[in-house]
């Protein structure tokens, strides 16, 4: 069984601050809903620090639901650690509601995001 790729995309772009959810159904914020999350098993986080970054840090974080107010789950934590480079952090799994968010501000400079998913 070969896997299919089920979403190519940026998350954030050239931001210090903010949150993203990962892509999926309708609702107030995108996030992969019970269908994907049955589909979804293998997602890679790509994360930029640009040129003059100096300090910052996003979490991967999952709920339950993506409207939960309380603490979500940190899955996976990519702190800077040099300008200029890419880091990434690769999951297995199926989730609910899966975010990436801002969790040290960017400072110096900013940070962008992608994310790809595939099935098996």
């Amino acid at each position: 069984m070969s896997s299919q790729v089920l979403f190519d995309q940026q998350l954030l772009n050239g931001v210090t601050t903010g949150t993203a959810y990962l892509p999926g159904s309708s609702g107030v914020s995108p996030y992969v809903d019970g269908k994907m999350s049955g589909n979804a098993l293998e997602y890679t986080i790509h994360v930029l620090y640009g040129a003059g970054v100096g300090a910052g840090a996003m979490k991967l974080e999952t709920a339950h639901d993506p409207a939960f107010t309380g603490t979500w789950a940190v899955i996976a934590t990519v702190s800077f650690a040099t300008e200029n480079t890419a880091h990434y952090v690769s999951l297995t799994g199926c989730f609910r509601a899966l975010r990436l968010r801002v969790s040290t501000t960017v400072t110096g400079g900013t940070a962008s995001a992608w994310v790809i998913a595939s099935s098996r």
